[in-house]
């Protein structure tokens, strides 16, 4: 596929609109059942937690948040929402202390309604259970640290996710999980680790990237 789009490209023979649309379309087809499937989780997450199936991962700590980029598509801003999880802290400078446990991206800032569904589509499916089960096959993990579905007893929501954090907090206590909101401070130290922008408005200083124009690259 990237062959073909490159091909019209080189040739000097510009794609047509509706090639690129078709082309376009493919490459959201296959995400796209992949989301499908994160989603379908969501109608049995209520029997998933009920049948004790998602146990609770002691001394694990989720970090949620979002952040805006500078790409465009179809005028609309691009966000990536991120749930991250810190179970043992490790104070060497060397060390990773984060796991990356779901991220996704969205166009336009999330809703409370979204960032409660990824929450429940990372406990339904984290992504780093990959990382726990090649662990555990060479050795350097245990069994239990390779269960698939899992709560953690604390979820840490950035202080851009303020406005959404009752609903968010309340959704999520049902369930026997505790919401912490993070300070303002908190942000600031951790943004300007990283050189963002504590509000998450990161392409503020950035050239806007549209993807429409950049098909071959997604």
């Amino acid at each position: 596929l990237v062959k073909r789009i490159w091909k019209g490209r080189e040739g000097g023979a510009e794609m047509s609109e509706f090639d690129r649309w078709a082309t376009r379309a493919w490459i959201e087809k296959l995400d796209l059942f992949r989301k499908i499937n994160l989603y379908k989780d969501l109608l049995h997450f209520d029997d998933l937690i009920e049948s004790g199936r998602a146990p609770f991962a002691h001394g694990e700590i989720w970090i949620v948040g979002w952040s805006a980029n500078s790409s465009l598509y179809l005028n609309k801003r691009v966000f990536m929402i991120s749930v991250t999880s810190i179970q043992h802290f490790d104070p060497r400078p060397s060390a990773s202390n984060y796991k990356l446990v779901l991220v996704e991206n969205v166009y336009c800032k999330p809703n409370a309604m979204q960032l409660i569904n990824f929450l429940k589509m990372a406990i339904s499916n984290p992504a780093d259970t990959i990382h726990h089960i090649a662990e555990q096959r060479i050795g350097a993990g245990s069994d239990e640290e390779s269960l698939t579905a899992r709560r953690p007893p604390v979820i840490n929501v950035q202080h851009r996710i303020r406005d959404e954090f009752d609903e968010i907090s309340s959704e999520m206590a049902k369930y026997g999980m505790f919401c912490r909101l993070l300070p303002y401070e908190e942000a600031v130290r951790t943004c300007k680790d990283y050189d963002t922008h504590p509000m998450g408005w990161n392409y503020l200083d950035m050239k806007p990237r549209y993807l429409y124009d950049n098909d071959h690259e997604m």
